[in-house]
């Protein structure tokens, strides 16, 4: 469960895992009531987190592979650039990482 926020948690949200709800005390009970019917079990949401983290993993090093041998060179300033102002994050880099692969 939620409230509106800037940070980014939402990235590992989803409808299986979680809901919006106003930050008002009975928006949040409500909430909590929700999910006491639902009996999610906690290690299916873990699993699915540490997926998705793993896959973000993966792209991370495909991206810094790429830094560090890729035949385009970026400043340090680009880099920064890329990593941490692009509202998307490295997601709206052209790399792909296949999710099969591990990173080396």
């Amino acid at each position: 469960m939620t409230t509106k926020n800037k940070g980014g948690r939402n990235f590992y949200l989803n409808e299986d895992n979680s809901i919006y709800v106003k930050s008002n005390h009975n928006e949040v009970n409500s909430g909590v009531e929700h999910f006491k019917q639902l009996k999610i079990d906690p290690k299916t949401i873990r699993d699915s987190t540490l997926s998705q983290i793993y896959k973000e993993r993966l792209r991370f090093a495909e991206f810094l592979k790429y830094l560090m041998t890729g035949k385009d060179k970026l400043s340090k300033e680009q880099i920064v650039q890329n990593l941490y102002d692009h509202p998307d994050g490295i997601k709206h880099f052209k790399y792909k990482v296949n999710e099969d692969s591990t990173a080396n």
